[in-house]
């Protein structure tokens, strides 16, 4: 991916980074934050997720570094590479291959797992929890009962809030 990334700084010495492309709609603090993930030992740390490969004649997922000018914002060509928080995984819990449930969220949303804010991702894994320690099946039906989408614009974040 070839972002043209402009380093200066502020008046305390603060990296500004401006980059090439039609991303005004990103705030500032999520354009200036690099990866931490731009070498092979940083992906190790993230350990069963970075050996994560789909077996198959399906796709395969690898995690590689980014370049300290890569942005999570950005957008790759085709399906050959998206940008992610680790915060899904690590902290949210989302694993690959994504449950039944969060597929049948990604249909009825018509979009990408990466058009999917992080709160948003975190109501979908807190309903499945809590469906799993109620002893049922998550539904869609349910699930877009307690939850309406909110802000929804072409090419934006997809967020959720409570009905």
């Amino acid at each position: 991916m070839s972002q043209k990334v402009n380093r200066e700084t502020d008046e305390n010495g603060k990296p500004l980074v401006t980059v090439g492309g039609n991303y005004s709609w990103v705030k500032g603090e999520v354009r200036d934050m690099a990866s931490l993930f731009v070498d092979t030992e940083s992906i190790a740390e993230l350990g069963d997720l970075a050996l994560f490969v789909r077996e198959g004649s399906g796709p395969r997922l690898r995690f590689l570094p980014c370049s300290d000018q890569d942005r999570v914002y950005y957008r790759g060509e085709g399906w050959e590479l998206f940008f992610v928080y680790t915060t899904l995984f690590l902290d949210i819990g989302v694993r690959f291959p994504f449950s039944e449930f969060q597929c049948g969220v990604l249909n009825q949303l018509k979009c990408a797992p990466t058009q999917i804010h992080l709160n948003a991702w975190a109501f979908i894994r807190g309903f499945e929890i809590l469906m799993e320690y109620l002893g049922t099946k998550p539904l869609l039906e349910v699930f877009f009962s307690f939850f309406q989408v909110k802000g929804v614009r072409k090419g934006g974040k997809v967020t959720l809030n409570s009905v």
